[in-house]
């Protein structure tokens, strides 16, 4: 029995801790402060008081209802928290997109014609599409990250290295007409 109880107040603070650590994420963190409205952060911290409450009123309860209380907040506090997480990793990833289009034109313009390598056409073709469409975004969210989502960003880093790298293991030699 003591050992059980021992679990259930275990149980109860880790309850209580996340509760307290969203309520001061949602109330203190700058990234939430500017990505989230007033009335968005109201609405969650109105969840938390209410769940704090039926905890407080209900010191029996089960490990269950913790875990549909706590996927509650989750769910209330997911989107505010991702529109700051975004923004707060968004220059780090525009970054390191804008790194990689420059290694790519690099490689084509420069390295590849050096060392007498050369694509495959559609390969090429592929290729030039996606550095297309990464410099268009980067452009495109050149003055402003806000609203930026990071996953389109690593998306689109993810499919121009893979196929830079796929190009790249596939490189034939240039010929050339004295080489004939």
């Amino acid at each position: 029995i003591e050992s059980k109880q021992k679990e259930k107040d275990k149980m109860i603070h880790e309850y209580d801790t996340f509760l307290i650590e969203t309520r001061e994420k949602l109330t203190k963190d700058d990234n939430v402060l500017q990505t989230s409205s007033p009335s968005q952060r109201n609405d969650a911290l109105r969840l938390i008081a209410n769940m704090q409450y039926q905890l407080q009123k209900n010191s029996n309860i089960e490990k269950s209802e913790l875990d549909r209380m706590k996927g509650e907040i989750e769910a209330a506090t997911s989107q505010i928290f991702k529109r700051a997480n975004d923004k707060a990793e968004a220059p780090e990833a525009y970054q390191k997109l804008g790194d990689l289009l420059e290694l790519v034109i690099s490689a084509v313009e420069e390295d590849w014609p050096k060392n007498n390598m050369r694509p495959k056409k559609k390969d090429l073709k592929r290729l030039g599409k996606l550095c297309s469409q990464a410099e268009k975004y980067l452009k495109q969210h050149e003055d402003n990250l806000d609203g930026v989502e990071v996953d389109d960003i690593n998306l689109l880093y993810e499919r121009l290295n893979k196929m830079f790298e796929y190009v790249q293991n596939n490189l034939k030699p240039t010929h050339r007409s004295s080489d004939l």
